[in-house]
């Protein structure tokens, strides 16, 4: 069997708790022309000095992008998983003009909820004290989404396992480390509080040393089969192995 028969996972954390995604906006500073970064004082009224400058949004962005990157680095323990990500970012429409507010997204992934709650009091710290610093009004954080952590359970992560090593062979299931990619799967366990197991399928034939596309590349795409066929087997043998196949009187 090719690399994509193969199903892999593990008991415990499966996928990262999230994302979280904050959006930070600098709602307004002062707009202005290109040509006078400091401004037009000389036309202000009193008090000339403090009229005389711009409140850039783009600056206070740039270095809140550079001081986020510190928290996993610098406030989290080096054992702890954490992804602190600067996606998007924009700011102004032309060179020649300074724009009045800057927006940027970040996604933010942890495993625990007390890291992710470390994490999302540090981004809004530095975010605040970057503007405050900068002279900019405070910023406008909004939170876009955001997942639970998707928690396969011990016990039954073992039994799914046996049942997928009995259906696809012992060497074409693996157990594999926690990954930071998320999953809205986490919900459905925890909506209704059951316990949950999740695993994952390969979808490519790979030579030695090839990578495959991750899930958001346009390259992505799965050869049909045996991927449709292994997929359907690993979720029958699943359901099969709670269900039983013993016929009901």
């Amino acid at each position: 069997m090719g690399a994509r028969t193969r199903a892999r996972g593990r008991p415990g954390p499966a996928r990262h708790a999230a994302p979280d995604r904050d959006r930070q906006h600098l709602p307004r500073g002062r707009d202005g022309h290109g040509r006078r970064p400091a401004g037009d004082g000389v036309r202000q009224a009193v008090p000339r000095l403090a009229a005389a400058v711009l409140h850039r949004p783009d600056r206070p962005r740039a270095h809140m992008i550079a001081r986020l990157q510190t928290i996993v680095s610098r406030e989290l323990d080096p054992r702890t998983p954490a992804v602190v990500t600067s996606g998007t970012f924009h700011a102004g429409l032309k060179e020649n003009i300074i724009p009045d507010r800057a927006e940027f997204t970040l996604n933010i992934r942890t495993f625990e909820p007390e890291v992710r709650d470390q994490v999302l009091s540090a981004v809004r710290r530095i975010v605040s004290g970057e503007a405050a610093v900068s002279g900019a009004p405070e910023p406008l954080v909004e939170e876009i989404y955001a997942f639970p952590s998707c928690h396969n359970d011990p016990a039954q992560a073992a039994r799914v396992e046996a049942a997928l090593r009995a259906e696809l062979g012992e060497g074409n299931v693996s157990v594999s480390e926690p990954v930071m990619g998320s999953e809205d799967f986490g919900h459905l366990a925890e909506a209704i509080g059951v316990p949950s197991v999740f695993w994952m399928f390969g979808g490519f034939d790979l030579t030695p040393g090839e990578e495959a596309p991750v899930n958001h590349s346009p390259h992505f795409g799965p050869v049909m089969e045996p991927t449709l066929t292994t997929g359907t087997r690993a979720a029958a043998a699943g359901i099969l192995s709670y269900l039983g196949t013993e016929p009901r009187g």
